[in-house]
């Protein structure tokens, strides 16, 4: 099983993004951004199949939630063109064969293979199902530009560069790839 095709993207505040808005869109939730006073609410959505929070071991479990989870993300990051996220769109198998328990498999695979969490990065998993007539699954990876400081309490005060993906032109070159 293979994943039929995977893009990187930058969401950044020079687009108008938010962090907790694009977290509570993905996972189809409600989110509170403490730093702009805004609630996002996305859960009238549906379609999310699967929604999970992926972080290094010593990082503290209230950032194991969507809201806690952004929330740091926006406080991280003090810029007005910040960087909030890499967003990963990862096309998955159709096939009905292929269940949902496969295919979170094939995606924790996947960021395993990039080693984001072993190298001190969050990961927010949401699983889309087909709609609007579409046939194809797909998933929505956040991944956090900086990683979380080794008290588990925080982001780092610096980005994460070696692990980001390389830009020109508004385009991705090409991604950074982890030794295992």
């Amino acid at each position: 099983m293979a994943i039929a095709f995977a893009r990187p993207e930058y969401v950044g505040r020079s687009d108008n993004k938010n962090a907790c808005c694009k977290s509570s869109y993905n996972s189809r939730s409600k989110i509170v951004d403490e730093r702009a006073g805004k609630v996002f609410n996305f859960t009238n959505h549906g379609g999310n199949a699967y929604h999970e929070m992926l972080l290094p071991e010593y990082v503290d479990k209230k950032f194991k939630n969507a809201e806690g989870f952004s929330n740091e993300v926006e406080r991280a990051e003090k810029r007005k063109d910040s960087q909030l996220y890499v967003e990963w769109l990862l096309a998955l198998p159709k096939e009905k064969e292929i269940t949902l328990e496969m295919k979170k498999e094939i995606i924790k695979e996947f960021i395993e293979r990039k080693g984001w969490i072993k190298e001190g990065l969050g990961v927010q998993i949401d699983i889309h199902e087909p709609h609007d007539g579409e046939k194809n699954w797909h998933a929505h990876l956040l991944v956090t530009t900086r990683r979380f400081r080794k008290d588990g309490l925080g982001l780092e005060d610096k980005k994460a560069v070696d692990l980001q993906p390389e830009i020109k032109y508004g385009k991705v070159q090409k991604t950074a790839e982890i030794d295992n």
